[in-house]
């Protein structure tokens, strides 16, 4: 969603790494969803909001969405990692 709204904007990755500061493999990791390597989700939603605003998007929504995601990628993670419960 976030990459496709950058494109049609004709916003480059760059041009949102220089207006915020946000590394350039933090943006990237944000838009391929790569959540295993995305900063904790305070700094995430800093991050989200910066982005949102310079794409057009509502920052609010865009959180919510993205970390929406996020929750439920890091709960599956941890049932996937939980030890199996002796019966």
């Amino acid at each position: 969603m976030l990459k496709l709204r950058r494109e049609v904007r004709g916003v480059a990755l760059e041009d949102i790494h220089l207006a915020t500061k946000i590394r350039l493999e933090t943006l990237e990791n944000i838009e391929s969803d790569r959540y295993e390597a995305l900063p904790d989700a305070t700094f995430l939603r800093n991050h989200l909001i910066q982005y949102a605003r310079i794409v057009g998007l509502d920052p609010k929504e865009t959180v919510e969405q993205y970390l929406a995601n996020y929750i439920e990628w890091r709960k599956r993670r941890i049932q996937a990692e939980a030890p199996e419960r002796k019966k």
